[in-house]
């Protein structure tokens, strides 16, 4: 059941170029606006887990109050201007019924709406073409059956190791999450989310992922800064967004980011 399900409300503003109504510059609109009353609950367009959540209440370029999850397709979904803080917490599974928070108008908006955007290997794409391309299935597999449960892939990680974590074995886990991994179990990835099924017991505890913060320096970009922590600015972009904002470029002296 990893197929995507669209808020049927007015689209106000499509994914694409566009002269910005805040600030009146000519850029991509990295997302699609979707007009609806402040305070209409905002559905889950998929099932995963929440990566993160935030607020950025610039006027000119801040999200607001939004929320990230992390599909089980492995794209991200963001939603963003919300009224309020998403009720959800961050590794909370959640599927088509799950309110992820409510309209609003926070940050850079002019009206309550839904700003959603799909996140794909770091590149926003067009959430319209892209969520029609993966409907839901007719059938959802038993796994998504009330009380199961979504395990985070870590990086390392392998399915058997998981297995082990819940009591279960890799190819039970690889029946129920076949649709999400692909035909080669083998390849799975840090940040992707697998059903559990309910009848496993809970993994044992486990240390805390370890997340670093870079304190942005004068004259420092996204490169630089990336190429520190060996990784990409892309990377660095994705999981920090929220408050950077939509201009990657945009980075200023004394601003936090996360290092995953």
């Amino acid at each position: 059941m990893s197929g995507f399900v669209l808020p049927t409300w007015r689209i106000t503003s499509p994914f694409g170029i566009r002269v910005n109504p805040v600030t009146g510059a000519r850029r991509l609109h990295a997302g699609a606006d979707f007009g609806q009353d402040s305070g209409v609950a905002i559905k889950a367009v998929a099932p995963g887990a929440v990566e993160s959540k935030g607020v950025n209440l610039d006027k000119r370029s801040g999200y607001g109050h939004w929320v990230r999850v992390r599909n089980f397709d492995g794209s991200r979904a963001m939603y963003a201007h919300m009224v309020a803080a998403s009720p959800l917490a961050v590794g909370q599974g959640v599927d088509h019924s799950t309110t992820v928070g409510n309209v609003g108008s926070t940050g850079a908006s002019t009206g309550p709406h839904l700003h959603l955007e799909i996140i794909v290997n770091g590149t926003p794409v067009d959430p319209i073409p892209y969520a029609h391309a993966r409907p839901v299935p007719v059938t959802p597999p038993p796994a998504l059956a009330p009380g199961g449960r979504v395990h985070v892939v870590a990086r390392g990680e392998s399915l058997s190791g998981i297995a082990g974590k819940y009591g279960t074995t890799w190819q039970a886990l690889y029946a129920a999450n076949r649709a999400v991994i692909g035909g080669n179990p083998n390849r799975i990835f840090a940040g992707q989310a697998l059903v559990v099924s309910a009848a496993a017991p809970a993994p044992a505890p486990a240390p805390a992922p370890v997340e670093r913060v870079h304190v942005v320096a004068r004259g420092e970009s996204l490169s630089k800064i990336a190429a520190k922590y060996g990784t990409t600015w892309q990377r660095i972009f994705a999981d920090n967004r929220g408050v950077i904002g939509r201009d990657a470029n945009k980075i200023f002296a004394g601003q936090r980011l996360s290092i995953k």
